[in-house]
């Protein structure tokens, strides 16, 4: 029976070793991913996209006042802090990509098609790129197959997915915030909203969908269908697939805790717009009666 331990021991101990070894990307290798696959530069840009996207909320939404926008800009803007999103989505990475996954990685990072899409989906990011696409939405959807290879990349990543659920939890957070500040029943009324949410949700998915697919055309739009048709097969790949997902699954986390964040920081200011709305009122109320005297 000893014997039996022993062996088992020495037939197992080196794929033990194996494993632990390959589970460890080296730092130089990390760094050098987290550039090469422009997720540095992607992600120094969403606190303007945040704010962008607060920007076209107020266009098509109900009116505010100028310094009441202004005072929310901040709060929201720094809710999304660039180097606490990096730091979230590379745990992720260092607990799934080895040094092994990651020198395959690099082989398509380090071409000249890698280069091209991860500088086009760079120059995607930006609050600029994010107007024009709005703008050209009708035309660029017209293009049934890059609509497909969209269609077969989103699949492969899981955006849409991660759309709704960041569109949800921002929901549910902006509506807390206003709540906890004017709602005398905060907790009652949040969970009615998140009731009301829920028979949106197809809606949410569909809108969410559409503006992922949209993203990635327009990301892609100059590209040549045989080159895209490359990268949906590196996308495919099980290394590749295993990164995307912690990525994917860092940014989920990096987000909720931002919305967080968010939430509680608003809460502050929809509570000042509250007393100075009640300040203003019984400024009326006392110019009024002031008149009448």
């Amino acid at each position: 029976m000893k014997n039996k331990l022993q062996l088992s021991l020495l037939l197992i101990s080196p794929l033990l070793v194996s494993t632990l070894f390959s589970q460890t990307i080296s730092d130089k290798s990390f760094q050098k991913l987290m550039k090469l696959s422009g997720i540095n530069k992607q992600v120094a840009q969403y606190p303007d996209l945040v704010i962008s996207g607060m920007q076209q909320a107020r266009a098509q939404g109900s009116p505010i006042s100028n310094s009441q926008f202004s005072e929310m800009v901040e709060p929201v803007k720094s809710s999304f802090e660039v180097t606490k999103f990096l730091y979230i989505i590379g745990a992720e990475i260092k607990q799934s990509v080895s040094e092994e996954n990651a020198q395959k990685l690099f082989v398509w990072y380090e071409s000249k098609l890698g280069k091209l899409i991860t500088k086009l989906e760079e120059k995607a990011s930006t609050p600029q790129a994010y107007q024009d696409m709005i703008q050209n939405a009708r035309s660029l959807f017209s293009d049934q197959e890059r609509l497909n290879i969209a269609k077969s990349l989103d699949n492969s990543i899981g955006a849409s997915e991660m759309s709704y659920q960041i569109q949800k939890n921002t929901a549910t957070a902006v509506f807390s915030a206003t709540a906890l500040a004017v709602d005398p029943n905060p907790k009652i009324a949040i969970e009615r909203f998140k009731s009301q949410l829920s028979t949106q949700e197809i809606r949410m998915r569909t809108n969410g969908t559409q503006m992922v697919l949209l993203s990635l055309i327009y990301s892609y739009q100059d590209v040549e269908i045989s080159k895209l048709q490359k990268y949906v097969d590196f996308v495919d790949h099980s290394d590749t697939k295993a990164f995307n997902i912690a990525v994917v699954t860092g940014m989920k986390k990096a987000f909720l805790q931002s919305i967080n964040t968010m939430s509680a920081k608003l809460a502050k200011v929809f509570n000042r717009f509250r007393i100075d709305k009640s300040k203003e009122s019984t400024l009326d109320r006392l110019t009024e009666e002031s008149f009448k005297d």
